[in-house]
């Protein structure tokens, strides 16, 4: 069973395919910079990558109507989530070069902000520079043998 989103797209409510929804047709430079740094793992047909930490479909084969050939399609939702966590520039620049993710770049750079503004916050505090045993030491005495009477 397929599911559906409905959308609209100019101005006529149409619904498209979930699986379309959430990815975009991604080049192949792009495709085997993204296999090298993350090592996709394929099923055993080809057809689709898997990202084994995710345990998430990534990418798959789609058949383009008008060419015959087979695209890639990677999945967008994916893309910004790890951009997030690694705050990786390639990976922003992939995100930010295919026009269909505009939107959604907009949106993981205003967490990327927000995750910025945070740290900026802490840093400012000072807390990153005491170290943890640092904590124990300071309220005790150092000991010293040459004022120890016997």
């Amino acid at each position: 069973m397929i599911n559906y989103v409905t959308k609209t797209i100019y101005g006529i409510e149409t619904k498209i395919p979930t699986r379309f929804d959430s990815s975009f047709a991604i080049n192949e430079d792009d495709f085997a910079y993204l296999i090298n740094l993350y090592k996709f793992i394929p099923n055993k047909e080809g057809k689709c990558w898997i990202d084994k930490k995710h345990n998430k479909t990534v990418a798959y084969l789609d058949k383009n109507l008008f060419t015959h050939e087979y695209d890639i399609r990677f999945n967008k939702n994916w893309l910004a989530h790890e951009s997030i966590i690694t705050k990786s520039p390639k990976l922003l620049d992939i995100l930010r070069s295919y026009p269909e993710n505009s939107i959604l770049y907009e949106e993981t750079m205003k967490i990327l902000y927000k995750i910025a503004e945070d740290d900026a916050k802490y840093i400012a505090k000072g807390d990153y520079i005491k170290q943890p045993f640092a904590y124990f030491l300071e309220g005790d005495e150092i000991y010293d043998e040459e004022s120890e009477e016997l």
